[in-house]
């Protein structure tokens, strides 16, 4: 399920125009992303277009967005004004219920009429759509994650797309966008899947059970921590300490490439883990605590496997480590999954909810 600000027509393409998908924009706590994809005669996907806006802040991020993103559409070669947007995080609240519905009413009803205790004000200042956890019979215990955003808020986002002449018709948030992408890329009906999007400050645990989402949550984790232990520790900026990390990685370098390497960097190759492990063990605990969530609403079924997006995903032998402390498969995902012919040098955990949001509409399914 889906966001979506009723009134707006649900997108169908023109004859000429079936094989280009919507734009996907994703705007993001430090850049808005765009990406558009076509759909080739065998039915495999090609790179239309793609493009990133620089973001100062969120509190007047719809008075100055507009034009730069009109600027991005015309010279990124984007093809179409319609789009599918994920609301930004700070604009939205993921609330867990569990609900019962008599037999008289719809999964809908049930939910609003147990998310009425839930909000400040009356429903009608909000936009809200539940996406389905768990289902079982009418007379059984429902869980869902209902997606709540201000009204008025969700309405200064579409006259910034308005003013850079896009149209949404949905609008959506990060999970859904995520979970679409997820069951483009990767097989596996009964796989649990945790998808860990890394933040400066905060990061996102979004459960796939197969195509269905058991959990999403923010937490308390970023990039941001990470550097400013590691720059305390080495008595060095947190610029520093960032162009550190990118040249030497997590990991133990080959031998045949310290050479490439600064002269006393070869040092703390091994001593940038272990700086940074009892941060980083915060993560593991988290990742541990949401596939015991996960054994518990699925009795134990499906092998597990986690993927990394965000700041941390462009940290070389992060994914790694993260497989070593979590005794699990972590992996940073690659765009040639995703894409047929050339990319260029697209970094896809970066454009992952965007690509999830231009994924929407270009087979039968949402």
């Amino acid at each position: 399920m889906h966001t979506q600000i009723r009134g707006t027509r649900r997108w169908v393409p023109s004859l000429t125009q079936r094989n280009v998908g919507p734009i996907g924009l994703d705007l993001g706590r430090s850049a808005a992303r765009l990406i558009q994809f076509r759909k080739g005669s065998d039915q495999r996907l090609h790179l239309a277009a793609t493009a990133s806006v620089e973001i100062q802040g969120h509190d007047n991020l719809y008075d100055t967005l507009g034009p730069k993103l009109k600027f991005a559409l015309r010279e990124g070669g984007f093809r179409g004004r319609r789009l599918v947007v994920a609301m930004p995080a700070n604009d939205y609240r993921l609330i867990s219920i569990s609900y019962r519905r008599s037999a008289e009413q719809t999964h809908e009803q049930a939910i609003a009429e147990q998310m009425q205790d839930r909000l400040d004000g009356p429903m009608s200042d909000y936009v809200m759509d539940a996406i389905p956890v768990r289902s079982a019979a009418r007379d059984a215990e429902q869980q869902a994650l209902v997606a709540v955003c201000e009204r008025q808020r969700a309405l200064s986002l579409l006259a910034c797309l308005d003013s850079a002449g896009l149209q949404a018709d949905v609008i959506e948030v990060a999970p859904v966008a995520l979970r679409r992408l997820v069951s483009k890329t990767h097989d596996g009906d009964q796989n649990l899947t945790l998808i860990i999007n890394t933040g400066r400050d905060r990061s996102y645990l979004t459960l796939l059970h197969g195509r269905r989402l058991l959990l999403d949550q923010s937490i308390d984790f970023g990039e941001t921590r990470l550097l400013q232990r590691l720059a305390e520790s080495l008595d060095i900026s947190i610029d520093q300490a960032r162009g550190l990390i990118i040249r030497t990685g997590l990991h133990g370098l080959d031998p045949s490439s310290i050479e490439d390497h600064r002269e006393g960097e070869t040092g703390v190759f091994n001593t940038l883990l272990e700086i940074l492990r009892p941060a980083l063990n915060e993560l593991v605990e988290h990742t541990d605590q949401a596939f015991m969530y996960a054994a518990a609403q699925t009795r134990g079924g499906g092998s597990a496997s986690v993927l990394l997006f965000g700041a941390l995903s462009r940290w070389p032998g992060c994914a790694d480590v993260l497989s070593n402390m979590t005794r699990l498969t972590v992996t940073v995902p690659d765009a040639d999954r995703l894409i047929d012919g050339e990319h260029g040098d697209l970094h896809m955990p970066d454009y992952a909810v965007a690509a999830g949001l231009a994924l929407r509409g270009l087979w039968h399914d949402t």
